[in-house]
């Protein structure tokens, strides 16, 4: 349905869960993958951005279901880097 690319994986991922992708898009998935990446790092999770976000704030149930896609692939993409 959508383009093979990590967006197209959420979208996808959204619509078969029968959620709307209103304001989910390029600029809300770098602002939430930024301070991801921050908050592994410090080991202090601070979304301050990403509560700022049209998706959070207008579009709430999807970006909850959008929360257990991003837990699959993290799930996944650990145990791929595990295996090498």
């Amino acid at each position: 349905m959508f383009p093979n690319t990590l967006l197209g994986y959420f979208k996808n991922g959204l619509v078969n869960n029968h959620c709307s992708i209103r304001y989910f898009n390029r600029a809300f998935l770098a602002v939430f993958i930024t301070e991801y990446n921050a908050s592994k790092q410090s080991g202090i999770a601070d979304y301050t951005k990403t509560k700022t976000t049209d998706f959070y704030n207008k579009n709430s149930s999807a970006y909850c279901v959008f929360l257990e896609l991003w837990n699959e692939y993290r799930t996944a993409m650990d145990r791929i880097k595990a295996a090498y």
